[in-house]
């Protein structure tokens, strides 16, 4: 019974972890269209409105709702974790960022990765405005913050900065020819994913540049480059459905073994 117990305790605490547990999202700007992955699997898809004519690609997340800044940063719009626009528009000026692919936040500071000309990370207000270089880099595809970090993406790199723009470390992802993007922190776990441009294949990497897991999700794919997760500090992972059944069921199951014992006792 004591090993029984020891089993289904731990199917139930490894059921979550099978892949991210928490709600990706990843935008396709070309396409103006929202993808949310959990666990795996492609969850559902929405609309994003380009903006002034240009791709919505940076994104960041903020009590709840999401903001999408277009692809030169002049405009960016406020969704509902539902892909809803909520009316809330912001009007950036010509800040001239041709390029910009992915985004992230710290709560304070929003970060962008540029690719094209001028490249590198840049930091603005929680708006995406104002911006300006924190640091150059290489053509680069993603952005996000976690951990104290500000963590970047080129082709085939991730990289940490110290939010003051001083690098610390660096890592190669070996992604067979592929470009990394949407890269994204997850708090719950203290680990960091993207994807492989144009492929449904999503990459979890511990922060010390270990990879962790490798997942392809099926229905996802397009030009995509921006992704975060939508998540917050500290809140803890709810178990799916099936969790709860697969712990109902063991419960069940320890209950009739600890009758049969009675009965041959």
């Amino acid at each position: 019974m004591k090993k029984l117990f020891a089993v289904l305790v731990s199917l139930v605490v490894a059921a979550p972890l099978a892949a991210q547990q928490t709600a990706y999202y990843i935008i396709d700007g070309d396409s103006n269209t929202g993808y949310v992955v959990r666990n795996g699997t492609l969850q559902f898809t929405f609309s994003v409105s380009a903006q002034s004519d240009f791709a919505s690609y940076g994104l960041r997340f903020d009590q709840g709702n999401f903001l999408v800044v277009n692809r030169n940063g002049t405009a960016s719009r406020e969704y509902n974790p539902l892909g809803v626009f909520t009316g809330v528009s912001n009007n950036l000026g010509p800040q001239n960022l041709d390029q910009l692919l992915d985004g992230g936040t710290d709560g304070t500071s929003t970060y962008t990765a540029r690719y094209g000309s001028n490249t590198g990370v840049y930091k603005g207000d929680m708006n995406f405005g104002n911006q300006s270089l924190l640091f150059s880099l290489g053509d680069t595809y993603g952005v996000t913050y976690g951990n104290g970090y500000v963590w970047a993406i080129t082709e085939n790199t991730l990289l940490q900065y110290t939010t003051g723009g001083a690098f610390v470390n660096s890592f190669g992802l070996g992604l067979d020819g592929y470009r990394a993007a949407a890269l994204a922190y997850e708090s719950s776990t203290n680990s960091l994913w993207f994807g492989a441009n144009g492929t449904g294949d999503l990459y979890n990497y511990g922060l010390d540049g270990t990879q962790l897991a490798r997942i392809t999700v099926e229905g996802l794919g397009g030009n995509y480059w921006a992704g975060e997760m939508m998540n917050v500090a500290g809140t803890s992972v709810v178990p799916e459905p099936s969790t709860y059944a697969l712990m109902t069921a063991g419960l069940l199951g320890l209950g009739v073994a600890s009758r049969r014992r009675r009965r041959t006792a």
